[in-house]
């Protein structure tokens, strides 16, 4: 079992490494793409890290189920508000378009980390000019 472990973890990180590679190999001015080397990197990489998990569950050790979770991209619990009109709960934009969109309803603006006054707080406009 601790062979096949090791060779799932260096076939995941080789993967990883196709990945990397072909980030770097695109670095500099002109047109960036997702290429052949850096999908299968990662598909390869995905595949292998969900082995490792089917390894470490037959093993002796506890499973951190929630760090998988996280790693594979998975979102645990009911779809939220606003999910609803996306098939299967799923948002288009990912976790950085749902962050943005939470960061503008506390009152963040422009990815700026300094929060607005609430509406309660800001001082009444003058009479006859434009907000």
């Amino acid at each position: 079992m601790e062979t096949l472990r090791l060779i799932l973890l260096i076939v995941h990180i080789l993967g990883f490494s196709a990945l990397i590679g072909g980030l770097l190999a695109q670095v500099g001015p002109g047109e960036k793409k997702v290429t052949g080397v850096m999908r299968d990197g990662i598909g390869t990489a995905f595949l292998a890290g969900l082995l490792l998990v089917g390894v470490l569950e037959g093993g002796d050790d506890p499973v951190n189920h929630a760090k998988v979770g996280v790693k594979s991209g998975h979102r645990a619990g009911p779809a939220g508000p606003g999910d609803g009109q996306h098939a299967q709960g799923a948002d288009p934009a990912g976790p950085v378009g749902r962050a943005a969109r939470a960061g503008r309803r506390r009152g963040l603006h422009r990815g700026a980390l300094v929060a607005r006054p609430p509406l309660s707080n800001r001082p009444a406009p003058a009479v006859g000019t434009a907000p």
